[in-house]
């Protein structure tokens, strides 16, 4: 039985859509016995039962009552985007690590605020990106990074990734639009 320092770690998934049911949920079923996933919550009845169903988890309809119920130590936010950065901080308070779907926050402030919980906590807070290690992304890493002068500000970005006017522009705009300019804030 492959298990991670002896112990299998309990998953909490928040979240059964595209993400955390085709992305999170089948990952986990194929990492072994190392992940167990003992607690699901969602809004829509036939995703809940379908969890019951296949990984033999409580379920809920709210993501809070998982929360102050728990029994698992790693809670995956899958929710939707608005959602991620409540979830997120009650979650790490509530004791749980956190694996966070991007974009992780709608601001620099909300993100350093995550991280200041997840530091608080002694909690880990991670975002979940399936490309990192894609040659794409690296490129686009790699790009930034020298973009960045060594020791210096993490603000001093390139032209046009910036968070900030991207946040103002973001107001007018739509979801499709947000899930992509928000992806600065996670590869720096």
């Amino acid at each position: 039985m492959s298990r991670i320092n002896g112990k299998i770690i309990r998953v909490g998934i928040a979240g059964q859509g595209r993400s955390g049911y085709a992305i999170h949920a089948e990952w986990l079923r194929k990492a072994g016995e190392t992940y167990l996933i003992t607690a699901v919550a969602d809004q829509l009845k036939e995703r809940r039962d379908e969890a019951e169903k296949e990984f033999g988890a409580r379920t809920y309809a709210d993501w809070r009552k998982l929360v102050k119920a728990g029994g698992f130590d790693l809670f995956i936010n899958a929710l939707p985007s608005p959602l991620h950065l409540q979830a997120t901080i009650e979650a790490l308070e509530a004791g749980y690590h956190v694996v966070c779907e991007k974009p992780m926050a709608g601001t620099v402030i909300d993100f350093d605020l995550m991280v200041a919980t997840a530091e608080k906590t002694g909690k880990m807070l991670a975002p979940f990106q399936i490309n990192r290690f894609q040659p794409f992304f690296q490129k686009i890493l790699e790009i930034v990074r020298q973009a960045i002068p060594a020791g210096g500000n993490p603000d001093q970005r390139l032209p046009g990734l910036s968070a900030g006017r991207h946040v103002q522009h973001l107001r007018h705009k739509g979801w499709a639009e947000r899930q992509f300019k928000l992806f600065d804030l996670e590869i720096l």
